[in-house]
């Protein structure tokens, strides 16, 4: 478990300083390829647009987002290179931890899918790829049998996906034993893939701080290599708490990045319930001996500089649903 950046945090669209091709979020780790994609979800007259190539599968648009890019960007500059149209309409339908074996290679993929408006633009007939004239798009009926799979098949259950509603799907087909923490250094800008814990006790929230630092965070830490997200939540609070989940759901997405120092987090916020109890007076961090836990009350949760910032709208999130915030890091 390691700390976020110290500083204060605004709520607004990064703006990296990045020249030159930006690097995708799409690397070999240890021999396993992870990526983090934004991924397009398109239906018009029940048929559903999907990507197709020299492959023996088809795929959704999409692609791999890219250093120092929110997530929403990503899927609307993907949507754009590979149909040449603005995106009219860009929704956050689901999160997809992938895990999977192609070409004798394991990945761990994290998709993000979006929906995305079917503009009149479009034509029916197939059409090039306008970023890669070697594929084409084109609609087909996602509940028919087809000579080549729509890949990832865990995807399709995101197409019925209520309006303001969110859908978090693990599908693992290969196995592989963790590994390092997701803290990589993607071409120099160092991106953690991190969870965030939230746990309420008696009407207050948990955080940690360093002693004398004046800023808390929430408690968690970096997602493992080849390890989903709900594994890592529920790791994460035994290893700082001693304590053991009762149950974690995702109800959180909060993206932040430091521009100055090309600092880029990803963090899925997780709501923790536990039978136990935890002291109610501060006490130190297990596995982290340089921190001590320390409780909020929820009323002072957003004037205090807790990280990330829009916690409040976290705490009462309902079954199905997930916040989603981008904050620019101000470095002090």
């Amino acid at each position: 478990m390691r700390q976020p950046a110290e500083g204060r945090s605004r709520s607004q669209k990064p703006q990296p300083r990045h020249t030159g091709r930006v690097p995708d979020l799409r690397l070999l780790v240890d021999d396993v390829a992870f990526a983090v994609r934004a991924v397009l979800v398109c239906q018009r007259d029940g048929k559903l647009l999907v990507e197709s190539g020299d492959y023996p599968f088809q795929n959704l648009p999409g692609g791999a987002l890219l250093t120092g890019e929110a997530l929403a960007d990503g899927a609307a500059r993907e949507w754009h290179e590979e149909t040449g149209l603005k995106a009219q309409v860009v929704r956050l339908l689901g999160l997809v931890e992938n895990f999977f074996k192609l070409n004798g290679r394991c990945w761990h993929e994290l998709g993000f899918y979006f929906g995305v408006d079917a503009q009149d633009a479009l034509p029916d007939e197939p059409f090039v790829v306008a970023d890669n004239t070697a594929n084409v798009l084109k609609w087909v009926d996602p509940l028919a049998v087809m000579d080549r799979p729509t890949y990832p098949t865990a995807a399709l259950k995101l197409l019925d996906v209520p309006e303001g509603k969110f859908r978090h799907i693990i599908n693992r087909e290969a196995e592989r034993p963790p590994a390092q923490d997701l803290r990589l250094d993607v071409h120099g800008t160092a991106f953690q893939l991190r969870v965030h814990l939230i746990y309420v006790q008696d009407g207050q929230l948990l955080t940690n701080t360093v002693p004398g630092s004046g800023f808390g965070f929430l408690p968690g830490g970096s997602v493992l290599l080849n390890e989903d997200s709900l594994t890592a939540a529920r790791r994460e609070f035994h290893e700082e708490t001693g304590l053991h989940a009762q149950s974690a759901r995702l109800v959180g997405i909060a993206e932040g990045f430091d521009c100055r120092t090309n600092r880029q987090q990803l963090g899925l916020c997780y709501r923790v319930e536990t039978e136990e109890r935890l002291p109610t007076r501060a006490f130190p961090v297990r596995d982290h001996d340089e921190l001590q836990m320390q409780w909020v009350p929820l009323a002072e949760v957003e004037s205090k500089p807790v990280h990330p910032r829009g916690l409040s709208k976290m705490l009462d999130v309902p079954e199905g649903g997930v916040e989603h915030s981008v904050t620019v890091w101000d470095t002090v």
